[in-house]
């Protein structure tokens, strides 16, 4: 299950209880059955995914708060975030194991994909 970027294309953060709207529905949800509230939609969001295994991909998360009530709360689940900040306290509060990565060089950028795309592509001559 993919998450909406934290920050929408014109830079507005988004709100979690938004996304959380989202998920219910792709979950199976109808609007008419979504609560109105971050933590009521929280709450059914994690009554939705107990006996399942689900990954949820949360991207470019604005901080911890943010991020909070999108985790899952169910064994079999997992979450990965990725910000541009460093969410410490995910890590304090919900054991999350933070990794932390470099920006590629052009070289490396260019390497990873002449192994993911033929080399003729990647060159721009295809």
């Amino acid at each position: 299950m993919g998450g909406p970027a934290g920050f929408d294309r014109g830079g507005q953060v988004l709100d979690p209880g938004q996304v959380l709207g989202g998920f219910l529905r792709a979950l199976g949800v109808t609007d008419s059955r979504i609560p109105a509230g971050t933590e009521d939609r929280a709450a059914l969001f994690r009554s939705k995914l107990a006996g399942r295994q689900v990954l949820i991909v949360l991207d470019n998360a604005r901080d911890s708060e943010q991020v909070r009530p999108l985790l899952p709360a169910t064994a079999g689940c997992l979450a990965i975030v990725t910000s541009r900040n460093q969410l410490t306290g995910l890590a304090a509060t919900h054991g999350a194991r933070t990794l932390t990565l470099d920006v590629w060089t052009p070289a490396e950028a260019r390497e990873a994909l002449a192994l993911r795309l033929d080399e003729a592509r990647v060159g721009g001559r295809a």
